[in-house]
């Protein structure tokens, strides 16, 4: 489909003079001005080569059509009106742009066995990672960074998007692997401090915080550090690892005692950073917090259009016109002998 329109429209309301003007002197008559008068050559020696008069002189002072120069006038003004045919071109609907970055939780808890698929129990740590590798390959935004939530924080993977370094940096996470207890807090000051969000108003920066609500050790409370980089422009979601009740299956070697993860504190975590909390339950993986993540919201691209110039064709229609007009027509007829 195309859409016809004039760019500079205004110059049409001109055209409305001219036709009072035509409609006044339409029964007058309008001199053509003389073209092509005698020439005189100042070279004495050249008298013989002087041009002989015009045999049409009498014609070249017919009277102008007011119809003729009312049409050349109209034409000029829609050629300056600027009219064009706009031509849609099909676009596919484009998505935020957005950077992720994940703080998962490796501290001992993370050994517990409080989640059962068959007749296999699954530690805290190992469905964790099922959620990442499902998150990884369903993420459409562009960079994906990778934090330890230990005691001390460290950056497991940069902001990258290369999805198989991302998933090898998955695959080596194992608990303890920065301490046997994590600090909210100082994990969250080490992204403060080491990755800015994009000021681009259109893109997206996100925190994935995983955690168990487990031995959190801490000087300060995590819910002012996620208020500091909500302000800053991150949106902090929260993934609650571990059961709420205790299961009756064991919880595996060891002599950790169970806590149950405090839906809760994470619930105030997510709204602190204007972000959603989500429970890893047992038998499914939360498609809700993928969704979200992984599939930023799609933007109906504005239509865009090719448009073609048509402002040369009412020109050059009125250039004939103005060529008839003031040159006469016995100007390009060979004379006879």
């Amino acid at each position: 489909m195309f859409d016809f329109e004039f760019m500079q429209a205004n110059w049409l309301w001109a055209i409305a003079p001219i036709y009072i003007w035509f409609l006044l002197f339409k029964t007058k008559s309008i001199k053509r001005p003389i073209v092509g008068d005698n020439i005189h050559l100042s070279f004495p020696i050249l008298n013989s080569l002087e041009a002989q008069p015009t045999q049409n002189n009498n014609e070249q002072q017919h009277s102008l059509s007011p119809l003729a120069l009312a049409v050349l006038l109209a034409l000029c003004c829609i050629s300056l009106a600027q009219p064009i045919i706009k031509t849609a071109v099909p676009t596919a609907p484009q998505t935020e742009a957005s950077d992720l970055i994940i703080l998962v939780n490796t501290s001992v808890s993370m050994v517990l066995r409080d989640y059962k698929e068959g007749d296999k129990t699954v530690d805290r740590m190992s469905k964790t990672k099922q959620f990442l590798r499902q998150l990884v390959t369903q993420y459409k935004g562009q960079k994906i960074a990778l934090v330890i939530l230990g005691r001390p924080a460290s950056i497991w993977m940069p902001l990258t998007s290369d999805r198989q370094q991302i998933e090898h940096a998955i695959a080596r996470l194992q608990t303890t692997l920065g301490g046997r207890n994590s600090d909210i807090s100082a994990s969250l000051d080490l992204i403060k401090n080491n990755f800015k969000p994009n000021p681009d108003p259109n893109h997206k920066n996100l925190i994935l915080l995983i955690h168990d609500t487990y031995s959190q050790l801490g000087s300060s409370p995590p819910i002012e550090k996620v208020k500091e980089l909500q302000q800053d422009g991150f949106k902090i979601h929260t993934l609650a690892v571990g059961t709420t009740t205790k299961p009756e299956f064991s919880l595996g070697t060891g002599h950790l005692i169970y806590v149950p993860v405090n839906l809760d504190y994470m619930q105030s975590l997510a709204d602190a950073g204007k972000g959603k909390m989500v429970h890893l339950k047992k038998s499914q993986v939360p498609q809700e917090l993928l969704n979200n993540i992984a599939n930023p919201v799609t933007k109906n691209t504005p239509t865009q259009y090719i448009k073609q110039p048509l402002y040369y064709y009412p020109l050059l229609s009125a250039l004939v016109i103005l060529l008839f007009l003031f040159f006469p027509f016995s100007l390009f007829v060979a004379k006879k002998a």
